[in-house]
């Protein structure tokens, strides 16, 4: 007999058993004598999920069917499925998976953490077409979406990656093969005692950065919460005073009344003019890697 807690999992899956998030997975459906009426979907049940960090599923949000379309139709033209223990350009160099896109494998590569519904990321793309764009993001909406852009603009120089950073740049990256990064507006989660550790900027993070990033390699980050600014300072201030084989330059930094008015490198976004609306000031940081 099964419970609405536990699930007996067949044998030929004792293997996979973890894999398996049980809180993520849909419970048995039991009548009031306690026997099962409706057994959930054995794939569904099963089902290894992307994310690395579990608190993203209750930020996930519902997606509409052009945007499942969009997903179904094209990911495989436009995505990068992450395998465990392969880099994402084995036997290759990353410029090879922009197929045909012009270019030599030493092209610029810019990585864009959490690009939202894809705004900057198509905003940039766009500008910038000899400059490939690989965004990662963990919402299926903003996914989504930004494929449906991406068919809009006929862009040939974005790749998109449905994971958590801190899985990317550890377990998939090569070492020195980004070279510009942008965090522009990440979740402030504010916060101090539970959620600091969930902050896209933290130590673990610029130490990735650092190992994938190339030399004199550009860090933007943009924030319109000053909590999150003075964060980010505090990070790179800890990780310069601990770090023996490399720093964080700063380069620029800027605080703006208005949105309407970005750095050169950022564009602007729908979420940068909601904000603007609301009053809030824009921190830009822009850094840059140097090696000792």
């Amino acid at each position: 007999m099964l419970t609405a807690q536990f699930f007996l999992f067949p044998t030929r899956m004792v293997d996979h058993i973890h894999a398996v998030n049980i809180d993520e997975c849909p419970s048995p459906v039991i009548d009031q004598n306690n026997l099962i009426i409706k057994r959930p979907d054995q794939k569904k049940r099963c089902h290894e999920m992307p994310l690395s960090q579990r608190w993203y599923k209750a930020k996930q949000q519902q997606i509409s069917p052009a945007q499942k379309r969009a997903l179904r139709d094209y990911w495989s033209k436009y995505g990068i499925e992450l395998k465990y223990g392969i880099l994402i350009s084995e036997n290759h160099t990353l410029s090879e998976l922009f197929n045909n896109t012009g270019g030599t494998g030493d092209s610029y590569m810019v990585l864009d953490i959490g690009f939202g519904m894809g705004d900057s990321i198509v905003n940039m793309a766009t500008a910038n077409p000899a400059k490939k764009y690989l965004g990662c993001e963990i919402h299926r909406a903003g996914l989504a979406t930004t494929i449906q852009n991406i068919l809009k603009f006929d862009l040939k120089n974005i790749r998109l990656i449905r994971a958590d950073i801190s899985l990317l740049l550890n377990n998939h990256m090569h070492n020195r093969s980004i070279n510009e990064v942008c965090i522009y507006f990440p979740d402030p989660w504010p916060n101090e005692v539970r959620d600091k550790e969930r902050r896209v900027v933290r130590y673990q993070i610029l130490t990735a950065l650092s190992n994938v990033m190339k030399p004199n390699g550009i860090l933007h980050i943009a924030t319109d919460a000053e909590l999150y600014a003075t964060h980010v300072e505090e990070c790179i201030h800890n990780y310069n005073s601990n770090s023996s084989t490399c720093y964080w330059n700063l380069n620029t930094k800027l605080c703006s009344e208005t949105f309407q008015d970005p750095p050169l490198w950022r564009p602007l976004t729908k979420y940068a003019m909601k904000a603007n609306d609301l009053g809030n000031k824009v921190w830009d940081f822009e850094y840059q890697l140097m090696l000792l």
